[in-house]
């Protein structure tokens, strides 16, 4: 009952998006390849649902009307369950994380941007830099700033 999700699992894209009480989900065949940095996109655009590795679309399905939405908490490297609590959580690294109150990308491809810039349009963004107590900042104009829970930890850049 989630109104979007982008989950990988096992180096497998799945961006789902919940349409006039459907999900549409687009899973591309293109996989993940492990120890290196990738950009990972997932589109609604009003019209279509869409996915993008490395600025370069693997996927689309037709998708409109309303999304389905709900109160649970977002997850950020998991998936919620209906009590609002994390499951199925991501074993990995991120590098930023960006939520967009307009679809950012469209056509066949565009130019990844390695480290993303606060707008208007930015409903949330953590570039993951550093943790003040269970807390990781938000740049963008919400402040909704993201509270860590389990075991995740900071790895420096030369680490990655």
């Amino acid at each position: 009952g989630s109104e979007y999700g982008l989950f990988l699992s096992d180096g497998q894209i799945t961006w789902s998006v919940h349409l006039n009480g459907r999900y549409v989900n687009v899973t591309p065949a293109q996989r993940v390849s492990l120890n290196e940095w990738h950009h990972i996109a997932g589109v609604f655009d009003g019209n279509a649902v869409r996915v993008y590795l490395d600025g370069e679309q693997m996927g689309a399905k037709p998708g409109s009307g309303d999304r389905k939405t709900n109160a649970l908490p977002l997850v950020i490297g998991g998936d919620v369950n209906r009590n609002g609590v994390g499951t199925s959580m991501f074993r990995g690294q991120l590098d930023e994380v960006r939520l967009s109150t307009v679809a950012r990308y469209a056509g066949q491809s565009f130019k990844p941007s390695r480290r993303f810039k606060s707008d208007d349009a930015t409903a949330l963004l953590l570039h993951f830099d550093g943790f003040v107590g269970p807390w990781l900042f938000d740049s963008s104009k919400a402040g909704a700033h993201a509270k860590v829970v389990g075991d995740a930890k900071l790895v420096p850049l030369d680490a990655r």
